[in-house]
């Protein structure tokens, strides 16, 4: 469908969708392919509005990816995008947040990350609360703090009642690693 798009009239928004399906399927470098795609189609039509969630959102996948310094300069152009939006000020403080803490800045990291679940906490949207107990907990694990745990916890149980198995999935694995036995 994503093809037929592009034949019909060029749009290349389809590729949301992609990357989300890559993202859920735990392949970080399809998602990031997506993203690029879309990103640069934005830019030239000069769409920045959408530009500033989905550069945030790329700059996500290139932290799992570990491509800190790409990430970085994505978040600083997700910063100037955001403006008073609620949930992009949340993306790019929880990619900065991972720049940091994989610099081992982690006290800074820890600020910006709880900064992003305070402001998606804000909204109704049980993926993005998920999303940034994932990145709160990531930076809390690179500090090897044990809250880290409950930062899993939380983002488990959003994702559970929204539904979105996969995450879910991913984030037990991710528990059942840090537990204590």
């Amino acid at each position: 469908s994503n093809e037929r798009l592009r034949e019909l009239d060029g749009r290349r928004i389809g590729e949301i969708r992609l990357a989300e399906i890559a993202r859920m399927a735990g392949d970080h470098k399809a998602a990031a392919g997506h993203l690029q795609t879309l990103c640069a189609w934005l830019e030239e039509r000069e769409q920045y509005g959408m530009l500033g969630t989905y550069v945030c959102l790329l700059g996500r996948e290139l932290c799992a990816l570990g491509r800190f310094d790409e990430a970085e300069a994505l978040a600083r152009r997700g910063r100037e995008l955001a403006a008073d939006d609620r949930h992009d000020s949340g993306l790019w403080r929880q990619v900065q947040a991972r720049v940091l803490a994989h610099r081992g800045e982690h006290s800074e990291a820890e600020r910006l990350a709880s900064e992003a679940v305070a402001r998606v906490e804000e909204s109704d949207n049980l993926a993005w609360q998920g999303d940034a107990w994932c990145e709160l907990a990531e930076v809390l694990e690179a500090a090897g703090r044990d809250d880290a745990i409950e930062a899993w916890r939380e983002a488990l149980g959003r994702y559970e009642r929204k539904g979105i198995i996969p995450l879910a999935r991913q984030v037990r694995e991710r528990l059942a690693a840090v537990e204590p036995v």
